[in-house]
């Protein structure tokens, strides 16, 4: 049975974890989304943030070992250009270190 993407089992393999989180983040933003905030062990968009197409992102940060990355967006605008479920595959593509690109609309994690 595949693991869970999102879980950790040990801190070596949630420090990259973590960075492959951070480099779904920055790659949200290079394609034109808002880049998110940090507080603590959160990873949000800002309130504040001009509402675009792309869903607002809010993650909680793994512990160090023995734990999850819990992920959640939300569209604001009437439309978006991805939902959240094909958002949550694409994060668990980079995840599991076989990243979609941004604009998928369909991408598999095994």
């Amino acid at each position: 049975m595949p693991s869970d993407p999102q879980a950790c089992l040990t801190r070596a393999e949630c420090s990259i974890k973590l960075s492959r989180t951070l480099l779904f983040v920055f790659d949200y933003a290079a394609a034109g989304a808002p880049l998110v905030q940090r507080e603590g062990r959160l990873l949000f968009t800002p309130a504040d943030a001009p509402v675009t197409d792309w869903p607002a992102l809010y993650f909680r940060l793994a512990e160090t070992e023995q734990s999850a990355f819990a992920f959640n967006a939300q569209c604001r605008a009437t439309a978006c250009r991805l939902t959240v479920e094909q958002l949550l595959q694409i994060y668990r593509s980079y995840l599991a270190d076989n990243p979609c690109p941004i604009s998928a609309a369909v991408c598999r994690v095994d």
